[in-house]
Formats: structure tokens, sequence, C-alpha cells
């Protein structure tokens, strides 16, 4: 058991570290091996709901104090963690993409067999590729772990400051079976079902 997990299960309800300093002691710090990120993940399924609201502020605040290169990653294992707490059985997806491999952020499985696959955006000052999410689908589709009518697409963002992501998402051919939700309203959703 790392540093991590022993810090929060002796302070838990007086936990105070920022995002940036946990997960700078999550193994290594560098979220660039198992350990870091098996650790800084086990980590997310303990904190309670106080934790995680402070934490996803923090991944889109636009405090310079905040910031840290690989805050988008734990924004997007804090996004999957809550997809695991609405129920969804979630596989973690890559946090950069590589050669041969599916780049999803997310891929969450229901009980009655359909599927998200879920991208994760901390603000609209990067683009998004919204026919690479699409293409992530598909190749799910034709590796046979997901079927098309069974697979919707979910957007994930914490700032959208300049409508940048719905007017992405609209423009798109597969607009249908694309939906979009701030973190603050997924958060919303999970402080309601659990």
């Amino acid at each position: 058991m790392g540093y991590l997990i022993n810090a929060w299960k002796e302070t838990q309800k007086k936990f105070t570290m920022s995002l940036k300093q946990a997960v700078n002691i999550a193994g290594d710090g560098m979220l660039d091996n198992e350990e870091s990120i098996g650790e800084l993940r086990e980590f997310f399924q303990m904190i309670d709901l106080q934790t995680m609201e402070r934490f996803l502020g923090e991944c889109y605040s636009k405090d310079k104090k905040f910031k840290f290169d690989t805050r988008g990653y734990a924004f997007q294992d804090l996004i999957n963690e809550m997809g695991r707490r609405l129920g969804y059985d979630v596989e973690f997806g890559l946090y950069r993409g590589r050669k041969n491999e599916i780049g999803f952020d997310g891929l969450w499985k229901s009980d009655d067999g359909y599927y998200i696959v879920m991208e994760s955006k901390t603000s609209d000052d990067y683009s998004i590729s919204v026919e690479s999410v699409i293409g992530y689908r598909d190749q799910l589709v034709i590796d046979h772990k997901v079927q098309k009518k069974k697979c919707s697409i979910l957007i994930v963002y914490g700032r959208d400051d300049k409508n940048a992501l719905r007017n992405t998402v609209k423009g798109s051919d597969e607009a249908k079976n694309i939906r979009l939700i701030s973190a603050t309203a997924l958060f919303q959703l999970v402080k309601l079902v659990t």
C-alpha cells in the first residue's frame, strides 16, 4: 500500500491535499507506470464525494496553482470513477495514444450490455476531434468488442467557455449518437444515485 492510500486512511474527512499533491505522491508521481496509476485509481475509489468535487474543480480551474502536466490524466480517471459509481463496469483508457491501440479515455458497460465510449476534456482550450472518438467506437465495433447499435459516445468536459465542444458535436454526422455533459452535471448525477 502506497503513501497516498495511507494518507487517506489516516485523515479521510480532514484530507486537505490538493489533487496535484495527491498525484505527486501516488507511486513515483509520474503516472507513467502501473504502480503510480494503480495507486491513484485505488485512491479515487476511496475518496468521499466532497473530496471528489474539490478535485474536479481543481482539474478545470484556471488558477495556475492547480495546473500540472498530468492534470488531464487525473481528470480522465476521476470521470471514469464517476462512471464506476454510477454502476458501469469501467475499462480505463489510455492517457496518450499508442500505435495500434484504441485511444478512448474510458469504455463503460452497463448491466444490460450497452456501452459508452467516454472522452474527457478539462477545457475547450484544445480542440477535440469528434471524428477520432467516432473512430474509437468504430474500431471497437470492428474488433467485436461492442455492437454499434448498443454503443454511444459521451464527451465529458470541465469548461466549455467558447461552446466549441457543442458546436463541434452539432456539426458531426454522428451527432445523434454523441452526448455532451459537464463534469459538474455528471457529478450531480453521481451524488443523486450514491
